[in-house]
């Protein structure tokens, strides 16, 4: 059996950004480093790029530039193989020791749940954060301090081969600009943390190709949500946040006997969020049942014929931040696909695909 490694620093998987008045996409200046156990810096650089995928067929939300407003970040958990996670937000490069793991429930955010984050409670101000991620027996950091968290997931990679309670990944820095932009940002942790027993010969399929016990896949996307609405319609979004998902077809079938399917997204990769703007084609009534509502996902250029997955919405709403009885026309949402590759059924320690719905302006 594998040791559980001290303490991982993931590489960097952050695309998308702000939508700007010509449709491009530009980084949110996210900084990848990765670090000894001791916590010293050995690279760190700065990339951004584009989410990839072609808009859908929706009608457009009006206007080319985004609605102003404050910054507002929700954050969903894709962290595929554990059932929840914690997270500090740390001052980057120097973490605070009294900070406390969020959220403050001891049983964390559970996978493909969301909660939008209380900016001046939840996050060190003015300065750099660095996001790190606890999984494992999150009972055995309840009431600890970040740096109490950390030492306990190091303490598990010592000769005897004694094995830590929690595993931690250090994620991607987000610069100090990030929580002053005046955008609707998403943070998912995404991918697999790997440790004893996350081991199997199909685990690809939920934890992404590159996947072994010992070189987990889990990365960070960090990217901005669309502020337009239409005032008669619904707006959607959706967010390819799995490493399982290779670029795939979005689309949505309204409960309404006979109703059509319709295009949300075409090659949408991982990290991708369209379309752009928003999907504004139906009313709350033309959804029919919210709960029955299908989404459902397709081989990318074989057309929408033949589904590798049908989910109903109903999950969405379980799992995110909007109730089926608050879907307004005028209001703007988002659908955060997380789990397995599509049609793969929940494993020995991965999840099935399914999504999150959350609001785009929280």
């Amino acid at each position: 059996m594998p040791r559980r490694p001290r303490l991982r620093f993931a590489p960097l998987l952050v695309l998308a950004a702000a939508l700007t008045a010509c449709g491009r996409d530009h980084g949110l200046g996210v900084q990848s480093t990765t670090s000894t156990s001791s916590g010293a810096t050995t690279t760190a650089g700065s990339t951004s790029s584009g989410t990839g995928g072609s808009s859908s067929t929706g009608t457009g939300a009006g206007g080319t530039s985004e609605p102003p407003g404050p910054t507002r970040v929700t954050v969903v958990n894709g962290v595929n193989d554990y059932d929840a996670i914690r997270v500090c937000f740390l001052p980057y490069p120097a973490g605070d020791p009294g900070a406390k793991p969020w959220p403050a429930a001891a049983t964390g955010l559970l996978f493909a749940h969301a909660a939008v984050l209380d900016l001046a409670v939840d996050l060190p101000a003015n300065t750099d954060v660095q996001p790190t991620i606890f999984a494992g027996d999150l009972s055995k950091i309840a009431g600890k301090t970040c740096a109490q968290a950390l030492a306990l997931a190091a303490s598990g990679n010592d000769d005897a081969g004694t094995t830590a309670p929690i595993l931690a990944a250090a994620l991607a820095v987000l610069p100090t600009s990030v929580f002053t932009s005046e955008k609707s940002l998403l943070l998912a942790p995404i991918g697999c943390m790997g440790g004893p027993d996350h081991d199997d010969a199909s685990a690809m399929v939920g934890c992404g190709d590159s996947y072994t016990p010992s070189t987990p896949t889990v990365n960070l996307i960090a990217l901005g949500m669309s502020r337009k609405t239409d005032p008669v319609h619904v707006a959607f979004q959706v967010v390819n946040a799995s490493v399982a998902v290779e670029p795939t077809d979005f689309g949505i079938k309204s409960s309404i006997m006979g109703a059509g399917i319709l295009t949300l997204a075409t090659a949408l990769p991982t990290g991708g969020i369209e379309p752009k703007p928003p999907f504004t084609t139906l009313t709350v009534n033309e959804l029919g049942a919210p709960e029955k509502v299908s989404i459902k996902t397709y081989l990318n250029g074989q057309g929408m014929m033949f589904p590798t997955s049908d989910t109903l919405m109903g999950e969405a709403f379980k799992n995110g931040t909007v109730a089926s009885t608050q879907l307004a026309n005028g209001e703007g949402y988002v659908l955060v696909a997380v789990g397995a590759a599509p049609n793969i059924p929940a494993g020995p320690f991965w999840h099935k695909l399914t999504y999150s719905l959350i609001k785009a302006n929280p």
